[in-house]
């Protein structure tokens, strides 16, 4: 009779305060609602316990385990890392070939189909190379991210921590194609470059590489100058493509390209069109411009 009076109270109670909590919260704010909805969750919890039972909702039927395996392919094309933690950011030594973990996705309260987990993966290519995917298959068949950092969730397959049935995610990466890059001389200074396993190498004439690694390319600006911006070239045309950055990491080439750098003198104005790559150092010109795209000065 306890246990028929226990499990009445439970289910007679829930559904009375989920029924009453609309009316309820025309008058009442949220938080005035929650803790009575958390009351009476304690006082049903306390009556069953005297009886010797749970409502299923509070149930709770130990650890549940999910284990989870993130692997690079190519082997040597990039690296991965997982974590449980979203903030983490990976450091130079965490990054893996494969990394495999098995974690207790116990929430505390409900039964196993309850317990999760999400995990945040990483991918990071190595040089001359590019992320493509996460998939659940080395193949690549299928596509579930093309994030490099991906929230991954999972449920728990096994109350044993030895045992759960394993998750496997794949970091998909490509080798870059190859192109050529030109490197333009300029005048009031010069840029250096670096590629691959290479050594930096100074801009002291044009000249051209062919691979399909990344590059890092700093200004060397003369005295008394500074940095305007750098460029593509085609033909006798310039297309700026960053005006604030003295050194550019990880520059993957989009094609055969000519590259280059312009400077001007230190402490000279520099006017940007907001929302565009146009630039000027003669103000009248900027205002100009503005007035013929509709735009504003940043």
């Amino acid at each position: 009779m306890c246990r028929f009076f226990c499990n009445f109270a439970a289910d007679f109670g829930m559904r009375l305060c989920v029924r009453a909590c609309p009316t309820i919260m025309v008058h009442m704010k949220k938080t005035i609602v929650d803790e009575s909805l958390f009351a009476i969750r304690m006082l049903v919890v306390v009556l069953c316990v005297i009886c010797g039972t749970v409502p299923a909702w509070a149930g709770h039927d130990g650890p549940h385990y999910a284990k989870v395996t993130v692997t690079a392919t190519p082997t040597g094309q990039g690296k991965v890392y997982m974590t449980t933690n979203g903030d983490y950011v990976p450091e130079d030594g965490d990054w893996r070939n494969t990394m495999s973990a098995t974690w207790n996705c116990d929430d505390g309260i409900g039964p196993s189909e309850e317990d999760n987990r999400t995990y945040y993966v990483h991918a990071q290519p190595t040089s001359g190379n590019h992320f493509v995917k996460w998939s659940s298959n080395s193949s690549g068949s299928d596509s579930q991210s093309t994030d490099a950092k991906y929230a991954y969730s999972t449920s728990a397959s096994s109350t044993t921590e030895g045992s759960p049935t394993p998750n496997n995610i794949y970091a998909i990466f490509e080798a870059n194609p190859t192109y050529t890059c030109t490197f333009l001389t300029s005048e009031n200074g010069t840029f250096k470059y670096q590629y691959g396993d290479s050594d930096e190498v100074t801009v002291e004439s044009e000249h051209s590489v062919t691979t399909n690694q990344n590059f890092t390319f700093t200004a060397l600006p003369d005295a008394g100058y500074m940095l305007y911006g750098w460029y593509t070239k085609s033909g006798e045309t310039k297309t700026y493509f960053d005006y604030s950055s003295t050194t550019i990491s990880s520059y993957a080439l989009p094609g055969n390209i000519s590259i280059g750098v312009d400077f001007v003198p230190a402490g000279t104005p520099i006017f940007q069109i907001k929302g565009t790559n146009q630039t000027y150092t003669d103000l009248n010109e900027a205002i100009s411009a503005c007035g013929a795209a509709a735009k504003t000065l940043c």
